[in-house]
């Protein structure tokens, strides 16, 4: 029996009726994986919390959710949490592994300081190994403890297979570049049917952020800006998520006269109906690793105005696919976000179809075929 246990951060929650729900991204992409194993377990986080507006139960039955303490914060106590749950944590990793025949870690996260050394360690292992590092590849990490994660992973001492965001000058051979998968094949049939009928004016556009509403994201470089927007060409912002500048952002658009909805956390699904409605999606963060938003947005003919952070800058080419910003300030963004408004409908549509194109990388057939080539040869 073939059996897959997942390790990861994903925060879950539980319904009113006690239905274990995840956030949607990951539960997506675990529920296509299920279909080539026998049994899948996932443990991670469960919140004491509500269940979010972007979270999803698993689809089928062979799927398990074992759930370890919610860890990591702003507070001191909540990062010692990090330290003080460590031997719980493990234990039951190390129980949940016993016939596992594959294993998949998921980093970087604040447990990742003990549990990637756990299987450094654990050098007589019956299973695969494979790990999964959705952070910078290359600069400033977002924190030392994702540094030295990724320290560890680059010298190999884990002996085992790493994905990573992107190609990067000097990538060890056991690091393998992956897309992540966000499209079904239906989503591409979607944005096929439309893209024929988006960036097709000019004036009145519609815009989007999806994300936390915070610092790290860049709210505040389009904050400083937002009093010197053209409000007579913007129909509408939307704001799909939630964080501490939501209020600010709101009132920032409503005093320079532009309509904007908070939607707060949305599943995928009701994600893409806003992206396809939109022209412009609205990414100016400091840290990334590559977001799958851009390339949702891509598929729907949404183009991206994205910093150049983590692998961005290794799809996005500034006017041909979307609106690349080099300088992560206030002005460089607001620069590149004025040549996107200002660029005809001609040069428009030609970046929403080649945006489309790039989008197919990141389908979920596509994911599966490298996964098959490049980690697990012997799955069915």
């Amino acid at each position: 029996m073939r059996k897959l246990v997942i390790i990861s951060h994903t925060e879950h929650q539980l319904t009113k009726t006690g239905e274990v729900v995840g956030f949607a991204p990951t539960v997506n992409e675990i529920n296509v994986l299920s279909a080539h194993w026998d049994q899948v377990v996932h443990i991670a986080c469960l919140e004491k919390l509500a269940a979010k507006g972007n979270s999803i139960p698993y689809a089928g039955s062979i799927i398990r959710f074992v759930a370890i303490p919610s860890f990591g914060g702003q507070t001191l106590r909540k990062k010692l949490n990090i330290i003080t749950q460590s031997v719980h944590i493990l234990r039951i990793i190390h129980e949940q592994m016993k016939d596992a025949t594959e294993v998949q870690l998921r980093l970087p996260m604040g447990i990742g300081l003990y549990v990637l050394p756990y299987f450094i360690w654990n050098r007589n292992r019956s299973y695969t190994l494979w790990i999964k590092y959705a952070n910078n590849w290359t600069g400033r990490p977002a924190s030392l403890g994702y540094g030295f994660q990724r320290w560890l992973l680059k010298k190999n001492l884990a002996r085992c297979r790493v994905t990573i965001n992107g190609s990067w000058k000097g990538q060890p051979a056991h690091c393998i570049s992956f897309e992540n998968p966000c499209l079904r094949e239906e989503h591409r049939e979607e944005g096929a049917q439309i893209l024929p009928n988006k960036q097709a004016t000019n004036g009145l556009f519609t815009l989007i952020f999806v994300g936390r509403v915070e610092y790290a994201k860049g709210i505040d470089l389009l904050l400083e800006r937002i009093p010197e927007w053209p409000a007579d060409i913007i129909k509408h912002v939307h704001i799909v998520g939630d964080g501490p500048l939501l209020s600010s952002l709101k009132e920032a658009l409503q005093k320079r006269g532009i309509q904007a909805t908070a939607h707060g956390f949305l599943t995928q699904e009701a994600t893409f109906e806003w992206l396809k409605a939109a022209d412009f999606l609205l990414l100016p963060s400091r840290s990334e690793g590559f977001p799958k938003v851009v390339a949702e947005a891509l598929n729907f003919g949404c183009l991206p105005i994205v910093t150049s952070v983590g692998s961005v800058a290794h799809y996005i080419r500034h006017e041909e696919n979307g609106f690349l910003v080099q300088e992560v300030t206030s002005d460089g963004f607001h620069r590149v976000f004025q040549e996107a408004l200002t660029a005809s409908v001609e040069k428009r549509k030609a970046m929403a179809t080649q945006g489309f194109e790039l989008a197919g990388a990141f389908t979920f057939r596509a994911y599966l075929e490298k996964l098959k080539k490049y980690i697990l040869n012997a799955i069915r």
